[in-house]
């Protein structure tokens, strides 16, 4: 069902982008003597599923720019959702950057596995934020780094104590808080 839904997407877009290149070749300034040179196979998707893990990252945790002591990463960009049923965006800035907690990469039911990206315990609306690349990039190398560290001690993702994965990320010059702490705490921990 899955690559049907998408071979139709493809479909759809590929039909509407001559006249759309062309609308834009007629119509906005400076693009008279645009062309065509090629158009992505892909659908990129803004959003997937996601695992249920030790902790959900909400909108109001984004909004509030909540900081974590188990934070692997930190996101700064707006909540950005696009509704397939309106063609309006719904867009919330916010104030402050945000932590993202190591828990979210941890599933509850299912042992032995990391998630990163935006697959990671989030709801929709905190997705509109935290699944942009420069989230996604902290939490592949929060994932990464944890992986390791749990082969190193013998132990599983939910048993990794985050203080010791912070520790390895801070000595490669990851940022985990905001502002950044040189000694790798937070002064403020929410839960």
């Amino acid at each position: 069902r899955r690559s049907e839904s998408m071979t139709e997407a493809v479909r759809t877009l590929r039909r509407g982008l001559v006249p759309l290149f062309q609308f834009i070749k007629r119509h906005v300034p400076g693009f008279e003597d645009a062309f065509l040179a090629d158009a992505d196979t892909e659908v990129l998707l803004r959003e997937t599923r996601r695992i249920v893990g030790h902790y959900v990252l909400t909108a109001d945790d984004v909004l509030e720019g909540r900081q974590f002591d188990d934070s692997i990463g930190v996101g700064a960009y707006y909540i950005d959702i696009h509704n397939p049923a309106d063609p309006h965006a719904s867009c919330r800035m916010i104030d402050h950057p945000y932590g993202i907690p190591y828990r979210c990469l941890v599933p509850l039911e299912v042992e032995g596995l990391l998630a990163a990206g935006r697959c990671i315990s989030m709801t929709h609306e905190a997705a509109g934020s935290a699944r942009v690349m420069a989230q996604c990039m902290a939490m592949g190398q929060a994932a990464g780094v944890g992986a390791a560290l749990c082969v190193e001690q013998q132990t599983v993702p939910s048993d990794l104590d985050p203080r010791a994965l912070r520790q390895r990320l801070l000595e490669a010059r990851a940022i985990l808080d905001w502002p950044p702490d040189p000694g790798g705490g937070v002064e403020s921990v929410a839960r």
